[in-house]
This record gives C-alpha cells, structure tokens and sequence, in this order.
C-alpha cells in the first residue's frame, strides 16, 4: 500500500471516529435530557398527591359543612316547633283561665 491510500484511510478513520464521537455525545445528552425530565416527573408526581390529599381533605370539609348545616336546619325546625306550640298552649292556657274567670 502507498502512502496516499493509508493517508485516505487514516482520514476516513479520524471521520468515521468523530461521526462515533458525536453521535455518543448526542446520547449523554440525551441520557442528561431523560433525567431532567424523570426529576421533572417525580416533582409532578410529588404535586400530584399533594393535591388529591388537599382535594379530600377540602371534600372532607365540605361533608362536614354540609352536615352541619343539615343538622342546624333539623334544630331550627325543631326550635321552631317548640316556640310554637308553647306559644298555642299558653294562648289556650290563657284563654281557659279568662273563660273559668269569666264563670
């Protein structure tokens, strides 16, 4: 072989070596890309529960709240009736004692 066909073999080597080294550069940054995204991922992911754990915590509040009000809506009705039958018993009461006075 002369010197010209290992000289054109050795520059096609150093080529084809610098293609390789490129294309395995393109891979550590594409092994750096694919951790910044796993990070970004468990971060999402970390949010994520946060947030279903504040969603059922705030529907939890939102049952009690609800109950709540239901039941101060029961003692209202309730109240209610009790003021008014006291009321009517007392009207009655008084009327029976104005009719037995009258007699």
């Amino acid at each position: 072989m002369d010197d010209a066909r290992i000289e054109t073999l050795l520059l096609q080597l150093v080529s084809d070596v610098a293609v390789i080294k490129s294309r395995l550069d393109n891979v550590d940054e594409i092994r750096e890309t694919l951790k910044e995204i796993g990070s970004r991922v468990e971060k999402i992911e970390a949010m994520n529960e946060r947030h279903e754990y504040e969603l059922k915590a705030l529907e939890n509040r939102c049952n009690k709240m609800e109950e709540f009000t239901r039941n101060n809506l029961t003692d209202t009705n309730k109240t209610q009736r009790s003021v008014f039958i006291s009321v009517a018993l007392a009207v009655v009461s008084a009327t029976i004692s104005l009719v037995f006075n009258m007699l």
